[in-house]
């Protein structure tokens, strides 16, 4: 009975000596553990027991994949990509104005800031800082950096004077511009043959009239003659595209006839163009109810045109079909369009003088012949003989 109390002191003893050990393994465990959150030194790896090797690459990995990244950083910024804006803490306010009348007028501008800074990628030089709509002559455009500024109007007419510059500081700055808006022309046509005589109404001769409609082509972003481009730096900086887009407005009127003796057949009123808007104006004519001619010009601000309207009859005879080719008539098929010359008496220039600018377009498209489309102005030369040619017939041995 007396071995028993000297076996549990035994027992005491050793577990009392066994304790701190366990104790120090314990919290080298967790210190091993904390270590992972900051670079150990290889004396520090001899001392714990661990591979100096195998610590470093544990406890590098991440900032050793944030180095690698970075590295790599400059390689894939070459493409700079868009011009970066600044911005900045002032207002501006502009009110846009006719100079003839006063009153307000409205539409799309472009604010362009002077002389920015370059930087890696861009070159010093002008830059668009915002494109903004004007609405009862007004825009207001925020976050601008103090500086010199010149407003753009896309829809001011094409070749009128610009605003000057300004400069902005402050909180808040208020310009009034003027713009000169593209005029609205009352415009009348003149017809001549081929030969550059008159073509009148007469009784003999009728002469019908029909509005098509006009198409317009948009530029998204005009830009002045005034700016100093900012140059991509980069051989790789790629370039950023305008593109611009059209349609057509048909108004497909009903054939009106021209009052007999008429020399000027009035046509209704012409826009011209716009800085970032650019359009065609179209009307059909024909003789006698015949091939619909169609007549193309563009509104310069004048008023008077002259048109040549070459005869189908002669058209068709320079259409010769291949000897073995279908005959058939091809009125039907045929296409013509005329680009129609303006007159600006004053400076001088006479029907006699601008009907020879007129040109003639032929567009023939059918199933059995390859498509022909040919210019050429009468004033000056003859139509060309056109050889019609079979498109080619897949051989009978071809096949699945």
């Amino acid at each position: 009975m007396r071995a028993i109390p000297i076996l549990i002191a035994a027992l005491a003893a050793f577990v009392w000596f066994l304790w701190p050990e366990a104790a120090g393994t314990e919290g080298l465990e967790q210190g091993a553990v904390a270590s992972t959150s900051h670079l150990v030194s290889g004396e520090e790896s001899a001392l714990l027991g661990w591979d100096a090797n195998e610590t470093e690459r544990g406890a590098v990995a991440p900032s050793t994949q944030r180095e690698s990244s970075a590295e790599q950083e400059p390689e894939l910024s070459e493409y700079p990509g868009p011009d970066p804006i600044e911005k900045g803490a002032c207002s501006l306010t502009m009110s846009f104005f006719e100079p003839a009348t006063g009153n307000p007028v409205s539409g799309q501008v472009y604010l362009w800031r002077l002389d920015v800074q370059g930087n890696r990628f861009w070159s010093r030089g002008d830059q668009l800082q915002a494109s903004v709509s004007a609405t009862k002559g007004e825009a207001t455009v925020h976050e601008l950096p103090a500086g010199r500024y010149r407003a753009y109007a896309g829809f001011a007419r094409r070749g009128s004077g610009s605003a000057p510059e300004f400069s902005i500081a402050g909180n808040h700055t208020h310009v009034a511009i003027p713009v000169e808006l593209p005029s609205s022309v009352p415009v009348s046509l003149h017809l001549v043959d081929s030969s550059g005589r008159s073509i009148q109404a007469s009784q003999s001769t009728r002469v019908e009239i029909r509005g098509r409609g006009h198409k317009r082509s948009l530029t998204p972003e005009p830009t002045p003659k005034w700016r100093v481009a900012r140059i991509a730096n980069s051989i790789n900086s790629g370039g950023m595209g305008r593109g611009g887009g059209g349609y057509m407005g048909s108004r497909h009127q009903t054939w009106k006839q021209v009052e007999l003796g008429s020399e000027w057949i009035p046509v209704g009123k012409v826009r011209g163009d716009s800085r970032e808007e650019r359009r065609t104006y179209s009307w059909a004519v024909r003789i006698n109810e015949g091939l619909p001619i169609t007549i193309e010009f563009k509104g310069v601000g004048v008023g008077e045109y002259v048109a040549v309207l070459p005869d189908p009859a002669s058209i068709l005879s320079e259409l010769q079909f291949p000897s073995d080719g279908r005959r058939f008539d091809l009125l039907d098929e045929l296409w013509l369009t005329v680009q129609a010359a303006p007159i600006d008496s004053s400076v001088g220039e006479t029907i006699g003088m601008r009907w020879q600018s007129s040109e003639v377009r032929l567009r023939l498209s059918v199933r059995e012949y390859h498509r022909v489309d040919i210019r050429w102005k009468p004033a000056h030369e003859a139509m060309p003989t056109v050889n019609l040619k079979s498109k080619a017939v897949p051989s009978s041995g071809s096949g699945k």
